[in-house]
């Protein structure tokens, strides 16, 4: 996301596709944070790599809250039919089924998100509760 894309008090989750080459090690991306406090009016910066060692070894062994960011992310391109979507409405419902089927601290499980059985058009997609 570019600096000032996101107003005071808003809060933003990006997920990135990474298709690493075979046998590839070592940094995969530098990120850098930088806002203003609200209320004392001080910037604050921070930065960071991210590190192939840093991943996961696969979606299933991953943080459940990862799972469930990735899980709505999926389920959003697939509903706006994205050209980047490459799972099918069935894909995510298997997803959503597979335990964990709670994060901790929540209290709604991941299958309870409502799942059209077609593609919709964007006034249907508009209108779609997402959480029942």
């Amino acid at each position: 996301m570019d600096a000032g894309e996101i107003g005071a008090g808003h809060t933003a989750t990006a997920i990135y596709k990474v298709k690493l080459a075979p046998g590839a090690e070592g940094r995969i991306a530098t990120v850098q944070l930088r806002w203003q406090d609200a209320e004392a009016r001080e910037v604050h910066e921070i930065n960071g790599n991210f590190n192939t060692w840093d991943m996961y070894p696969s979606y299933e062994e991953s943080d459940p809250y990862y799972q469930l960011a990735v899980l709505v992310a999926a389920y959003a391109e697939v509903l706006r039919a994205s050209p980047y979507a490459d799972a099918t409405l069935e894909d995510i419902a298997q997803m959503a089924a597979a335990p964990p089927a709670y994060c901790p601290n929540t209290t709604r499980p991941r299958s309870s998100l409502t799942w059209p059985r077609r593609r919709l058009d964007r006034r249907e997609v508009r209108q779609l509760p997402i959480l029942p």
